[in-house]
């Protein structure tokens, strides 16, 4: 690096760009709130903006009914499992049905551990699908933001962090 001595006062007229860059995408859904003021300087790790997927929302309303129906399979699963046992633990081995009762709680047990698969998968999926629901857009470096109707626009010493209507972030270094 050369240092130049520049005397005062001194201007320049030009443009400069960066050879460098790099893309990145805006959080799914419609924008919900812009966090930042048209020339604020913002620190890395703020919230530029929020974004709310209102698709997302239906699926996680689907997904929770699909939970609340495995979870009652669940319960009336375990019930019949309970009942079985009983019968069975009543039951002597010589009974002509005890086989018979033996098989019904092997059956039982089975119906339970399906529904218990079926509830956990569902909650997995709730907790994946609720985590899309509110998105944010994070500021990657410290700099100085401008925001219009159409477009949010972060300059960050060199870095230039773009968001045109309908496009993704790209961020100039």
């Amino acid at each position: 690096m050369t240092k130049v001595s520049i005397p005062t006062p001194f201007s320049l007229n030009g443009q400069a760009e960066s050879k460098q860059f790099s893309t990145r995408g805006l959080p799914s859904g419609k924008v919900q709130e812009i966090k930042v003021k048209n020339g604020q300087f913002i620190h890395k790790g703020d919230v530029i903006l929020t974004t709310y997927d209102s698709e997302k929302q239906e699926s996680k309303e689907k997904v929770q009914q699909e939970l609340d129906k495995t979870k009652r399979m669940q319960q009336s699963a375990l019930s019949s499992l309970n009942f079985a046992k009983q019968q069975l633990s009543q039951a002597s081995k010589e009974d002509d049905g005890y086989s018979n009762l033996q098989k019904q709680a092997k059956e039982a047990q089975s119906s339970y551990d399906d529904a218990v698969s079926e509830a956990t998968a569902s909650q997995t999926k709730l907790k994946s699908i609720s985590v899309k629901i509110n998105n944010v857009l994070i500021a990657p470096f410290d700099g100085i933001v401008e925001v219009n109707d159409k477009k949010i626009r972060c300059t960050f010493n060199n870095p230039v962090l773009t968001r045109k209507a309908g496009f993704g972030i790209r961020v100039r270094i």
